[in-house]
């Protein structure tokens, strides 16, 4: 079914396969959209604090999986109506809605406002964020129309890393992504694109493989927005539940239910590869992988990469183009979250 490119055209009213079909040159949007921004005297000597929801969250969970450890102070992500904790005057909080009007991540910026601090960068596609961001004077990356939120993260990857440069925060972070775009392309065009037939593309077969069970995302600490990106993708584009953990904390608690729990028959582990950098959790990793299989469904997702950061790119295009090929084996078009809409205006 999913190589009868008509019968899934039908079913994609929105064109959500060609949104993502345009990573790559989403890629390049985020770094055109924040090319142009006035950093002044910002200052992220303490850290990052990525303000929140959604997909726009999971932007800030790439890149402090990405660039997390390169940057002084680290980075955190909050997601909720409030920041956290207090924010210190050396953190840069960079406040991020696609839409601009998510009452969340409007209401974390409202209080970074009320401590008096202009350490922020807003970015958003318009809506309440980029009025405040004029009226208040604060540095702001407008992002490019899309038809739906969720096919938003590689400009906000790319606008982030541009912004980082700017601010001196990271060295050419922009030019890695920018770096990425080539092999991106080259990825959807050889094995993951609806015209690659079946037997040769990945997303197909994983969706095939997938569909009727429930999938949990695993994924070693470092690759935890990746594993989100899988959860919240087959949520919205495949309205099926997923979850997602990540190693090893995983292997602490949830080792006992899928080895005893008659119910993980529902359930296909769906174990996410990394370019490790610690032996330990790769020798750990392994073991754990072996310790599931054979009792419960399991699968080896593999996305490759000259560098971590192309890797990680691949990976979230697996996680978007299974979940697209999943929503037209359900026979639903993924692009509409009409029970997301309801609850937001209730």
């Amino acid at each position: 079914m999913l190589d009868d490119k008509k019968r899934s055209r039908a079913i994609d009213g929105s064109d959500m396969l060609g949104t993502i079909s345009r990573t790559p040159q989403l890629i390049e949007a985020g770094r055109k959209a924040a090319s142009s921004l006035k950093v002044g005297n910002l200052d992220c000597s303490g850290g990052i604090r990525f303000l929140g929801l959604g997909g726009s969250a999971i932007g800030g969970d790439f890149i402090r999986d990405w660039l997390g450890k390169s940057i002084t102070g680290g980075v955190t992500v909050d997601r909720g109506f409030q920041p956290s904790s207090p924010l210190r005057r050396d953190s840069l909080a960079i406040c991020c809605s696609y839409s601009g009007n998510t009452a969340e991540t409007l209401g974390m910026l409202d209080g970074v406002m009320r401590s008096n601090s202009k350490n922020v960068i807003i970015i958003s596609s318009g809506g309440k964020l980029e009025m405040i961001a004029k009226k208040k004077s604060l540095p702001f990356i407008k992002l490019a129309k899309l038809p739906m939120p969720r096919a938003s993260l590689p400009m906000v990857i790319s606008s982030v890393a541009t912004a980082l440069d700017k601010i001196g925060a990271t060295r050419k972070a922009g030019d890695e992504m920018q770096k990425a775009v080539k092999p991106c392309a080259k990825f959807i065009r050889e094995e993951l694109s609806i015209d690659v037939p079946t037997e040769r593309n990945s997303a197909k077969q994983i969706a095939h493989t997938i569909h009727g069970f429930v999938p949990i995302a695993i994924a070693p600490a470092g690759m935890g927005s990746i594993a989100r990106r899988w959860k919240t993708q087959m949520n919205e584009n495949a309205k099926q539940h997923c979850f997602f953990g990540t190693f090893p904390e995983i292997s602490h608690n949830e080792l006992v239910p899928w080895l005893r729990d008659a119910r993980s028959d529902a359930f296909v582990a769906l174990f996410l590869d990394d370019k490790f950098d610690d032996r330990r959790l790769e020798n750990r990793f392994s073991s754990f992988k072996r310790a599931l299989k054979g009792s419960v469904k399991t699968i080896d997702v593999k996305a490759f990469g000259k560098s971590r950061l192309e890797a990680m790119v691949n990976h979230v295009l697996l996680a978007d183009f299974t979940s697209v090929y999943c929503a037209f084996l359900s026979q639903v078009d993924p692009t509409p979250v009409d029970e997301i809409t309801r609850f937001k205006k209730r």
